[in-house]
């Protein structure tokens, strides 16, 4: 899970502002460090001042879900999530490890 998490964050700090990047990497420590409730009260927060990135932050509060152990509810979101973010920000290397992943889960 740490590779599917710095794989998508690397991309995405590529891509977005740096303020919504320190919120990433924040919410990276705080998975990381099984500190769930606050990943999620987190990802509410960015769902906020964020929501044009909702598609992405769905994503990651699907990570949060499988970290959990919550599969099916996680590989709902994580699917939603790929179909919105798919044509436009992911590459078909990152699609493919993501499915990979839940598949073996």
């Amino acid at each position: 899970m740490k590779r599917l998490l710095w794989l998508i964050l690397s991309h995405c700090s590529l891509i977005f502002g740096s303020s919504f990047t320190e919120s990433l990497e924040e919410f990276a420590d705080d998975l990381l460090k099984s500190r769930i409730e606050e990943s999620l009260f987190l990802l509410d927060k960015m769902e906020e001042e964020y929501w044009q990135n909702k598609a992405l932050i769905k994503g990651l509060r699907a990570t949060v879900l499988l970290s959990k152990g919550e599969l099916q509810e996680s590989s709902i979101l994580m699917a939603e999530s790929i179909s919105m973010l798919e044509e436009s920000y992911l590459s078909e290397q990152l699609v493919l490890l993501i499915r990979d992943l839940y598949e073996k889960a």
